[in-house]
């Protein structure tokens, strides 16, 4: 899902060429508070950059950019496009150092607003630019000014080349956050998926177990346990653990779904008709909803003038 304010007249500053990456409704309310916490000076800055941008003026939108960071350190649009602009303005002729300045920029500004997209898919366009799908792995570690942040580096990388389907990409980084930070939860959680969208059910299954052996497990846990039963025919797991992820998080509405539809395949459309109701009041106030809500009120209507 994407949040309509990506798209507004004063955030639509994108720099490189990037696949959009969607994001929670609650990530769509961080980022809206991100937003206004920024100073009308601020997104003047902002917007004048954008301007020079558009007529490819990097020089002096490179000196508006330090400007905006000046009067304001911690705006996190301007020091993504600070490392934006080094790229445009030097394209791939940038040494080692440049390189790992620009994923400085960009990790900082998502360090101030985690959900900031257009920082975290210039960060992974530019690695798969370079090629640094495993070297940017290495390099990173090795690096001490980044060690300490590698995790959360590493694990957005993960996320991105999962939404982009570059599955064998994402097993191994995702496999690096894990030996790194064995604890991060998000990271196992989407290797995981990964191996079940790679078919290595197996994996899948170790990983999620001693997640929740580890008393570790969350929603999206038992969602990936569900999605995992369902792919081996097991509905009746399925259902349990898509309740179970309900359960972690009532606004959980991938699994609202899933399930409701499991309910309809085997023609319980008694609990299908329950399933969606309890979507439709849970998620209502979700951003995500809004692309679900005709589905889900026509469904409804359906299943529910059946009882």
């Amino acid at each position: 899902m994407f949040c309509s304010s990506l798209f507004s007249w004063r955030t639509n500053l994108i720099f490189i060429p990037f696949l959009i990456i969607g994001l929670s409704a609650s990530s769509c309310r961080e980022l809206a508070e991100c937003e206004a916490g920024l100073s009308d000076l601020d997104w003047n800055y902002v917007e004048r950059v954008n301007k020079l941008i558009s007529t490819e003026d990097y020089l002096e939108a490179i000196k508006i950019n330090n400007e905006a960071l000046t009067h304001n350190p911690e705006n996190y649009i301007a020091i993504s496009n600070r490392g934006a602009l080094q790229f445009q303005k030097k394209g791939h002729n940038v040494s080692k150092e440049e390189l790992v300045s620009m994923l400085d920029d960009f990790e900082a500004s998502l360090k101030i607003c985690p959900s900031y997209l257009i920082a975290n898919s210039n960060m992974i366009t530019i690695s798969s630019e370079f090629g640094l799908s495993d070297q940017v792995i290495v390099y990173s570690m090795k690096r001490d000014s980044l060690e300490k942040l590698t995790p959360y580096f590493l694990t957005k990388l993960l996320i991105g080349y999962f939404d982009r389907g570059l599955y064998e990409y994402a097993v191994r980084t995702g496999e690096t956050v894990l030996q790194v930070e064995p604890q991060n939860i998000e990271a196992a959680n989407y290797l995981g998926l990964t191996h079940i969208q790679l078919k290595q059910y197996n994996r899948a299954e170790k990983l999620f177990n001693q997640i929740i052996r580890d008393g570790r497990a969350n929603s999206l846990t038992y969602r990936g346990v569900a999605v995992l039963n369902e792919k081996r025919g097991d509905l009746d797991n399925a259902k349990q653990n898509y309740r179970l992820s309900i359960k972690n998080d009532s606004t959980e509405l991938e699994s609202y779904l899933s399930l409701a539809r499991i309910y309809e395949f085997q023609d319980s459309l008694e609990s299908a008709c329950h399933t969606y109701r309890l979507a439709s009041a849970s998620c209502e106030e979700l951003f995500e909803y809004s692309y679900s809500r005709p589905d889900v009120e026509e469904k409804i209507g359906k299943f529910c003038s059946l009882k």
